[in-house]
């Protein structure tokens, strides 16, 4: 190493890490180190590890700790390394940032050596696993500004303790190498490279033969006869994998979710027979595509479609009995806002382009509380306990309290404090008293949870809320669970979502049918009828009635929801028209004047959605309703329900 780096001029270098899967250098001798740089001279090429993988901050590379080139007199000038820095990571990049106000740049080492780095990430370490607690990055790197640390520059680096040395050599045949060989077609190049920053998120490529190593180094050790799962469209990668744990004589059981019924490795099967029948899966997420292919856009709604599955699957099981998942492709990409929230994982170097863990269960369902009132199946949202409270403290109640007097109910009934509280029982003798006034005016009588008719016509409702599978939508849909606190309810809100679990109970979203999605104009309800798996042709109220052809563009923005990835048949009404998709398997108006003109305008929009309806098309609407007859010429809720019988 000294002859490699004696020609570089005196100042601070990294290298990038070259990172070489536990399997593989397992098989090293530790007595023979030229054999192993031998073995890594080769294999960086014929097993592809050469990735070099540009970082941030003041590192030339990503995670350069593992190699850093510098003289011992600047280590000893500036006093050595941060050892207040307990908690793991960001020490590389401490170190870096004093080392560049010493000597005014980081340089690279690359021309001069290469570095390779023993992976130790297959099982989560107390510094790799999610959620461990890191040293602080503003700290000890964005607001350092001296590279000197003097409150240890006399006792850094353990000076008065003297440690035992300990050799410890092993020698092994390596089956992974030889499995890897058989699998990999050909030699990669001397160097790849990739850059990992915020101008690269999810637009970032990767080759089968370079993830494959690392993949192999984590399920080479499954137990024979595992049933592997396989989910994405990477088939060159699906292959390589297959041969190699075939070499590994680990008689497992290849699955490949909706794959190629034509395939050799692996048998094509159902998202739900996979479910079931998995012992790991393995999830790809594709590489970026230039072009935005149509059946690029496919692949990655189908992986993010695919991931929630199983997320919910999971979450089913006994935290005993749930799997191991491996993602590819899965960080730096959009399908990480899936995956972060739901699983614990290992965090890997990202040119392994993996993560694998299993999955956990929402943060909400993890802390314990007391019996759920009534007919509730998530607790108070502390919004509406903040409410209830200030409620409760007022001499007089505030206008609008009679919208939470059900919850006020519970909530005092539920409260401890609330048993010997005058204000409180004075109160609670109130909310109960509106609420049996409501329920004698409502135009449908109240009943329990379960005898709520999910498909009949019927006015909207707080408690569908409390329906799991009606929930499970609203949550994914808008933002997850602070949609049920009481103030985060509307009637915008439950019409969506009442049309798309209606349509759900109606239209086998698995057969990929066409639906039309009718809004007074740009709406994010195409999207959430299409991340189900339904493919959708959108139009105005307007062009519905009139037949003038929306403006694309004006709905695109609106198109555009966090964390749902769309595939590329979400289209416009014409341009559905002008490709033949053929008449629509289901109709959902939403949110338009189709009540405010009678009867006769509620003809007409029937009328007009029946035309590019197939013959037993579903169709369903929403809109406001008067309770009564003969305001201002609109429905009233008995001739809505009338009118669609």
């Amino acid at each position: 190493l000294t002859d490699c780096v004696a020609q570089l001029a005196d100042g601070f270098y990294h290298l990038p890490r070259f990172e070489i899967p536990e399997s593989l250098w397992e098989s090293f001798d530790r007595l023979d180190p030229r054999a192993a740089i031998s073995k890594l001279r080769d294999w960086g090429r014929t097993l592809h590890l050469n990735e070099v993988v540009f970082g941030g901050y003041d590192n030339v590379y990503e995670a350069p700790g593992d190699f850093q080139l510098f003289l011992r007199s600047d280590l000893e000038k500036i006093g050595g390394f941060d050892e207040s820095m307990i908690r793991g990571w960001h020490v590389d990049s401490n170190i870096a940032r004093r080392m560049k106000l010493l000597r005014g740049e980081v340089r690279s080492a690359i021309d001069s050596v290469f570095g390779y780095h023993c992976g130790h990430t297959r099982q989560p370490t107390s510094l790799h696993r999610s959620g461990f607690v890191a040293n602080s990055l503003d700290t000890y790197v964005r607001e350092v500004s001296n590279p000197v640390l003097q409150s240890q520059l006399d006792i850094w680096g353990a000076p008065d303790i003297e440690f035992e040395e300990r050799r410890i050599s092993r020698g092994t045949r390596s089956m992974m190498e030889q499995a890897l060989a058989s699998a990999i077609p050909a030699p990669g190049p001397e160097l790849s490279e990739v850059t990992l920053n915020e101008a690269s998120f999810d637009v970032t490529d990767y080759e089968a033969s370079h993830v494959l190593p690392h993949l192999v180094n984590l399920l080479g050790e499954m137990p024979q006869g595992q049933c592997l799962v396989l989910m994405g469209n990477d088939g060159e990668l699906f292959l390589q994998l297959a041969r190699s744990l075939d070499a590994l004589a680990l008689k497992s059981r290849l699955l490949w979710v909706d794959g190629p019924q034509d395939c050799t490795f692996a048998g094509a099967v159902a998202i739900a027979d996979g479910l079931s029948q998995g012992d790991v899966f393995l999830l790809q997420f594709p590489a970026y595509d230039n072009d935005h292919s149509p059946g690029w856009a496919e692949a990655r709604w189908r992986a993010q479609r695919e991931l929630e599955l199983l997320i919910a699957d999971e979450r089913r099981r006994p935290v005993d009995e749930r799997r191991l998942v491996v993602l590819v492709n899965a960080a730096h990409t959009a399908l990480q806002d899936t995956f972060l929230p739901a699983m614990s994982f290992t965090a890997i170097p990202y040119t392994a382009r993996l993560r694998h863990g299993f999955v956990t269960l929402p943060q909400a369902d993890e802390r314990s509380h007391a019996p759920l009132p009534g007919n509730r199946i998530r607790p108070f949202h502390e919004d509406d306990v903040a409410l209830a409270k200030v409620i409760l403290q007022q001499d007089a109640l505030l206008p609008g309290w009679e919208r939470l007097s059900l919850d006020l109910a519970d909530l005092i009934e539920q409260s401890q404090e609330a048993v010997d509280d005058p204000i409180a029982t004075k109160r609670l003798a109130e909310a109960r008293h509106h609420v049996q006034t409501i329920a004698q005016r409502c135009v449908e009588p109240a009943v329990a949870v379960a005898d709520r008719d999910v498909s009949a016509a019927r006015l909207a409702s707080s408690v569908d809320w409390e329906n799991p599978d009606w929930l499970a939508l609203a949550e994914r849909s808008f933002g997850g669970p602070a949609v049920y606190a009481q103030g985060a309810r509307s009637r915008w809100t439950w019409e969506r979502v009442a049309l798309i679990h209606n349509l759900r109970q109606r239209v086998d979203e698995r057969t990929r049918p066409w639906v039309l999605v009718v809004a007074n104009g740009p709406d994010c309800l195409p999207t959430l009828v299409a991340h189900l798996g339904y493919r959708v042709a959108y139009a105005s109220y307007a062009r519905l009635m009139t037949g003038t052809p929306d403006d694309p563009a004006k709905w695109q923005e609106t198109l555009r929801v966090w964390n749902m990835i769309n595939h590329a048949d979400i289209i416009p009404l014409d341009t559905a028209l002008a490709q033949d998709v053929g008449r629509f398997a289901a109709v959902l108006i939403a949110g338009t004047d189709i009540s405010a003109g009678g009867v006769q305008r509620f003809d007409e929009t029937i009328s007009n959605a029946r035309k590019v309806a197939a013959d037993d098309a579903y169709i369903a609407a929403t809109a406001q309703v008067h309770l009564n007859a003969g305001s201002g010429g609109a429905l009233s809720f008995a001739e809505w329900k009338a009118a669609f019988a």
